[in-house]
């Protein structure tokens, strides 16, 4: 068994986990390049790049899409785009 990848139940109980100390605590930071975890577990996101701000909103306003192009850069998905 590949103990680097975790099975789905075990992503589920992070999950819930994760949830469980953000509603005890009232803030967690999350960290992670996996969108669908962070829109999974976040109810707010801080994209930082170059160590500068770059969009701080709800997961609510939001979607992938958004996501990825405020972490990328327009001017990088303009190129890969051609």
């Amino acid at each position: 068994m590949n103990h680097s990848i975790p099975i789905s139940k075990e992503i589920n109980e992070l999950y819930t986990i994760i949830r469980n100390l953000k509603n005890k605590i009232n803030r967690l930071s999350f960290i992670s390049h996996k969108l669908d975890e962070v829109m999974e577990v976040c109810d707010d996101f801080t994209v930082l790049r170059d160590g500068e701000l770059i969009k701080s909103d709800t997961i609510s306003n939001t979607d992938k899409d958004q996501l990825i192009t405020h972490m990328a850069g327009e001017k990088l998905i303009r190129y890969f785009q051609k």
